[in-house]
Order: structure tokens, then C-alpha cells, then sequence
């Protein structure tokens, strides 16, 4: 009984979170892991990795959801509203014959999903320490995909560099883009354990990886995954109190140092080098001609915005995800990347307001925690940075699908559970008497005299 308490630990909830991630993910590593070529999850495959994900959540949360807290009973009454909104459109469009069995099942695992990894994580408490857990799975599993990546592509990689043309390095994941945004989350899980660490050694080993990462998300090429990346750092970097100001200004003023100096030695010195990175740059980063289309995106949001301009019904409860889909079958594509446009084909001006108070709601409880200031601002700059990749990528679906799950769990489950960590209370009750002994002064013995 004792080992089933062990393992039904609270405590575990966040390796639980990471392991659901990595479950999701399987069938894309099984896929990609013995071949280059371009693959992606069946229907079937992610079915069945959610299921696994359902089953593991019942059992850790059985038990432990606070039901009548109001912050729950709020965020579950909202749920049941949009869904119930949601269903009724669908049975519209059965009616109207414009029907996509998979709207339904979309509408249901929707359900499901923000019901067991926001909704019944409003107040549940587990001890702060643990949640390193996640962030150290999440790394190492970075690590492991830069890994495969150059085992895959080092060939390409170095063509690349050298013929300055684009070629798709995307490690075992769909596609590039999709490599960035696993990368652009392990950069974050990286930065966290820096600041989780207490020793200066452990926090300059901890750049290594950090390094490895920023290194590979540029071999990817995805444009969206570097700017998000970069916007992250700098977003973290302004409003970090970890650094000193000084401090600050300090290695601002050496980063422009060691680029000026950079350029002026490669430019005089190796004017072959200094070419091809300006190559590099220009045809495989920049594509100027694929700027002011946004290489192609364009034209799938004119096909949105021309149908959800059509009726006041579809710009206030959506079409559907996958009837939306339908309308890209020329373009070969199942996404509109970009996150609103996205939640507004599914379930209109309702749905996107849905999923933005929950983002909303995760970072005002982090605010409102007693967790330490460098994780809140952290948390800001990550969701800050996540509504500019949100423009070009479709990211927080609340869908099944591996995109979707570590969407989900890092930037809404994650910080919610992050807020509601306590501190050990006997480690508390240890630390408090210590402090009492060391600051207790010693008692004077005074002689009486007869």
C-alpha cells in the first residue's frame, strides 16, 4: 500500500505531464528516428497516445481535484457553455449537410483536454521542488533530438552553410517548423533550470545545453521558431531581476563589442567566409521573397477571413476545424498557421476569447503566487512571446496531436501547477528553528551574591 501511495504522489504530477508529452510525441520519433523522409501521425496513432494520456491523468487526479473551489467551478461552467455552444453548430451543419465527422470528435477531445489539464488543475498543490522534474525531462529530450538531428542531416547541415540554399533538417519531428517549436520550449525549460540551480558551477553547465539549442534551432531555418526564440530572450533579459541593471548594460555593450569585432576581422580577414554567411543569411534565413507573403500564408488567411466574413455566425461560433481544412485541400496544407485565425474557424469570436482568458488565467494565478519573482517574469515573457509565434503558427489548438499536447501542458498546465506549489512545511518548520537558534543570543549566568 505504502509503494501505490509512493507512486499516486502528488509529487509525480509533473514528471506525469512530461511523460504524456513524451508519449504523444512516440509515434513521430518511431516514424523519423530511421529515415529522413517526411512523416506524419495517423488518426489512429494519436487516438490511441490520448487515450494513454486520459488514463494517466484519471489516476493521479482521482481524488485530489478541489471540485468546489470557485476558481474551478468558474472555469468548468465556462467550459461547458462553449462546448455546448460548440456541439449545437455542429449539429447545424448535419442539418445543412456541410457536416465533418471529425468536428465532433474535435469538439469532444477539446473538451476533455482543458477539463483535465486546466480545469482540474485550478488548485491542485504539489511542492515546488518537483517541478524541476519537467523542465530536466524536457531538456534532456532536446538534447536528444539536436542529437539525432545531426546524425540525420550532418551532411545537409554543412551543405547548407556552404551552398547557402534552405533544406528542411527537422530531427525526427513532421517538419522543420514543428522542430523549432520543440527547440523554442526546451530554450525556455533550459533558462528555468538556470534559475532553479543554486550553484554557480550547475548554472554554467546548464549553458552548454542552452547553447546546443540555440546552435540547432538555427540550422532549422524556421524563421518563425528563430524570431520567437530571440523575442523570448530579449523579452526575459529586459524584465529579469536576476541581473543587475549594470550588469545588463554591461553585456549589452560587450555582445556589440564581439559582433562589430566579429564582422571587421571576418570581412578583412576571410572575405570567402564573411561571403557565404551573408549568403547564408540572405537565401536560407531572411527569403526576402517570401517576406511580404509570409511564404504563402497569405492566401490562407484571405480564404479565412473571406468566410468568416460571410454570415455573423461564423465569425461568432467558427465552422469547424476540419470543415475549415477542407477549404486548403488545393494547398496541400492542414493548417492556416496562425493561432487566431485558427481558433476562429473552429469555433469563432467564442472560441478565441475562450482560449485566451484560459492563457490569461494561468499567468494571472503565477502573478498572484507566492512563487519567487524571476519564475513570474519568466512566465510573462514566454506567454508574451507565444501571442507573436501565435500570428504565424497554428500553436494552442487544445486538440489532440503532439503540437497540441506540449502547447497545452508547457504554456497553460505547467504554469498553473507552478502556482500552486508550496514549500515543504517541515523543511519550513527545519529552516525557521535553525534561524531562531543562530540568532537566539546566549543567556548570561549572573553570580548572586550572599
Amino acid at each position: 500500500m505504502k509503494i501505490l501511495k509512493k507512486i499516486r504522489s502528488e509529487n509525480l504530477i509533473p514528471f506525469i505531464l512530461f511523460l504524456i508529452i513524451l508519449i504523444n510525441y512516440i509515434p513521430l520519433f518511431k516514424g523519423n528516428f530511421v529515415a529522413t523522409k517526411s512523416y506524419a501521425v495517423t488518426t489512429k496513432e494519436m487516438a490511441i497516445c490520448f487515450s494513454i494520456e486520459l488514463t494517466l491523468l484519471v489516476i493521479f487526479l482521482l481524488g485530489r481535484v478541489k471540485i468546489l473551489q470557485v476558481n474551478t467551478i468558474i472555469n468548468f461552467v465556462f467550459l461547458m457553455i462553449t462546448t455546448i455552444i460548440l456541439a449545437i453548430i455542429q449539429r447545424q451543419n448535419y442539418l445543412s449537410g456541410t457536416y465533418e465527422q471529425l468536428d465532433t470528435i474535435n469538439v469532444i477531445c477539446i473538451f476533455l483536454n482543458i477539463l483535465m489539464l486546466f480545469v482540474c488543475f485550478t488548485n491542485l498543490k504539489i511542492e515546488e521542488k518537483y517541478m524541476t522534474w519537467f523542465f530536466i525531462g524536457m531538456v534532456v529530450t532536446g538534447l536528444v533530438a539536436c542529437i539525432v538531428n545531426f546524425y540525420l542531416y550532418k551532411e545537409e547541415i554543412f551543405s547548407m552553410f556552404e551552398k547557402a540554399k534552405l533544406i528542411s533538417v527537422k530531427s525526427f519531428f513532421a517538419h522543420r517548423n514543428q522542430f523549432a517549436v520543440f527547440l523554442y520550449i526546451s530554450i525556455i525549460s533550459n533558462i528555468m533550470l538556470i534559475l532553479r540551480s543554486n550553484k554557480k558551477i550547475l548554472k554554467v553547465i546548464l549553458f552548454i545545453p542552452l547553447i546546443i539549442f540555440g546552435l540547432s534551432i538555427i540550422t532549422t531555418s524556421s524563421r518563425t521558431g528563430i524570431a520567437s526564440t530571440a523575442l523570448f530572450i530579449v523579452l526575459f533579459f529586459i524584465t529579469t531581476s536576476s541581473i543587475k541593471l549594470v550588469h545588463k548594460f554591461f553585456i549589452v555593450y560587450l555582445l556589440i563589442v564581439f559582433l562589430i569585432s566579429s564582422y571587421v576581422i571576418i570581412v578583412n580577414k576571410y572575405p570567402d567566409v564573411s561571403l557565404k554567411i551573408t549568403d547564408y543569411i540572405e537565401n536560407v534565413l531572411i527569403r526576402e521573397g517570401t517576406l511580404k507573403s509570409f511564404t504563402g500564408r497569405d492566401e490562407f488567411w484571405k480564404i479565412a477571413i473571406g468566410v468568416l466574413q460571410e454570415n455573423k455566425i461564423n465569425m461568432s461560433f467558427g465552422i469547424g476545424r476540419f470543415l475549415a481544412v477542407d477549404l486548403l485541400e488545393e494547398y496541400k496544407v492542414t493548417q492556416f498557421h496562425n493561432f487566431y485565425i485558427e481558433a476562429l474557424m473552429t469555433g469563432g469570436v467564442m472560441e478565441l476569447a475562450f482560449f485566451i482568458f484560459i492563457h490569461m488565467f494561468a499567468l494571472v494565478k503565477v502573478f498572484i503566487s507566492k512563487i519567487d519573482k524571476k519564475y513570474k517574469l519568466l512566465y510573462l515573457s514566454m506567454i508574451m512571446s507565444l501571442a507573436i509565434y501565435g500570428m504565424f503558427e497554428s500553436l494552442s489548438r487544445f486538440s489532440i496531436g503532439c503540437a497540441d499536447t506540449i502547447c497545452l501542458i508547457f504554456f497553460i498546465t505547467v504554469p498553473l501547477l507552478h502556482s500552486n506549489t508550496y514549500q515543504n512545511l517541515d523543511e519550513e518548520k527545519a529552516e525557521i528553528e535553525d534561524d531562531e537558534i543562530e540568532v537566539k543570543p546566549r543567556r548570561r549566568r549572573h553570580k548572586h551574591s550572599n
